[in-house]
């Protein structure tokens, strides 16, 4: 996991963190773009499609997940 980008918002009604992570996963992870992520006690929704990375020895899944807290 890394983090990619986090954004803060911030007005008089409402603060708003968005926080973007790049997630590596086994090979045989079976995610969809549909799916949400459970990472350190938090849920992450999965933004676009997942990466199946196949070339070499270090097959794995990237995804890219997000989420945001008010």
């Amino acid at each position: 996991m890394q983090p990619d980008r986090g954004i803060k918002a911030r007005s008089p009604e409402r603060e708003t963190v968005q926080e973007r992570l790049r997630v590596y996963l086994p090979w045989a992870a079976r995610v969809d773009s549909a799916d949400r992520l459970r990472i350190e006690e938090r849920w992450y929704e999965v933004d676009g499609e997942p990466l199946r990375w196949s070339a070499g020895r270090l097959q794995h899944v990237t995804v890219w997940a997000w989420r945001v807290q008010h």
